[in-house]
């Protein structure tokens, strides 16, 4: 299941056509999976629910946004996300210029394994372990 950063959901959100296009084929997967394959499903972290809300300003964005997340699987932080997110913090920040957010949401993908699906390459591609693609 790969774990979806905030960019994409909120250019989805924006109706940027890739995005748009990404997410519905995503969506459309998973609903049309049976019970006896693994669903496709995807999974977003609870620091870009915070992220996605804080820029839906109007009613309607608001529930667009909570729309679409709850078609996603949302994963908590824990105290293993949070000593990893200090590690990330230490070893990366300073020269990717990643933000506490950004390493919250690395160590999650990190704890649990999953692909991290992501516009900023840039920042992430760089840390240890963790495997991230451009869905666009």
């Amino acid at each position: 299941m790969p774990l979806i950063d905030s960019p994409i959901f909120i250019d989805y959100l924006r109706g940027y056509p890739p995005a748009v296009e990404y997410l519905d084929r995503a969506l459309l997967n998973s609903s049309q999976s049976h019970e006896w394959e693994q669903p496709a499903g995807m999974a977003v972290s609870v620091v870009s629910v915070l992220e996605i809300y804080s820029g839906a300003r109007s009613r309607l964005a608001q529930k667009l946004a909570k729309n679409l997340l709850l078609e996603c699987t949302t994963l908590d932080l824990s105290e293993k996300i949070g000593r990893r997110s200090i590690v990330v913090m230490e070893r990366y920040a300073p020269a990717l210029g990643l933000m506490a957010p950004d390493c919250l949401i690395a160590a999650t993908a990190l704890e649990y394994g999953y692909l991290l699906l992501t516009r900023d390459l840039k920042h992430f591609s760089p840390i240890e372990g963790l495997r991230v693609e451009a869905p666009y």
